[in-house]
């Protein structure tokens, strides 16, 4: 089933008051990680051209297998499908061997943290 994704971004904001913030509410920094992906899509590339994509992320020893349709320019228009791959280079083998290309490599420092709120309705 595909589950919708809800993502915004925050434009010209004071990043060090948000972190000091998000840590005042018990936010947990998770540490600088190295996060390595790769996007592909359709060897004749229509899914690009459809705003379509297979991502394969990893990061702390675990690999992440993606699809996302980017259906609307929306904070609530992008849909997704993702589970943990025990092996990423043999899911990348596999997606090759099924018709999928890789587009591009990416590796970049993450810094996540991780806050979780119950909210009273």
């Amino acid at each position: 089933m595909i589950e919708p994704e809800i993502e915004c971004r925050f434009l010209e904001i004071d990043k060090e008051a948000l972190v000091k913030k998000l840590h005042e509410l018990g936010a947990e920094d998770l540490g600088e990680h190295l996060l390595e992906e790769v996007i592909m899509y359709d060897k004749d590339l229509v899914w690009k051209e459809a705003n379509r994509f297979v991502r394969l992320r990893t990061y702390d020893n675990k690999t992440i297998l993606s699809y996302k349709e980017h259906r609307e320019q929306t904070v609530d228009g992008t849909h997704e499908i993702e589970f943990e791959v025990p092996d990423s280079q043999k899911a990348k083998h596999f997606l090759e061997h099924i018709g999928l290309v890789a587009e591009r490599y990416q590796e970049k420092n993450d810094t996540p943290l991780s806050l979780i709120m119950s909210l009273l309705i």
